[in-house]
């Protein structure tokens, strides 16, 4: 759903301490970020 203004709404996230494979979407096995993995799918 876009806003008024007809602009897309835009969410970024900065991670500390983090490595990119660490996250599920990018092939982690363990589910150790279901959260952002359940947004990065959107």
């Amino acid at each position: 759903m876009a806003n008024r203004t007809g602009r897309p709404n835009v969410v970024v996230f900065f991670i500390d301490q983090q490595r990119w494979d660490s996250t599920g979407v990018h092939g982690n096995p363990l589910e150790l970020t279901p959260n952002f993995d359940r947004m990065a799918m959107l």
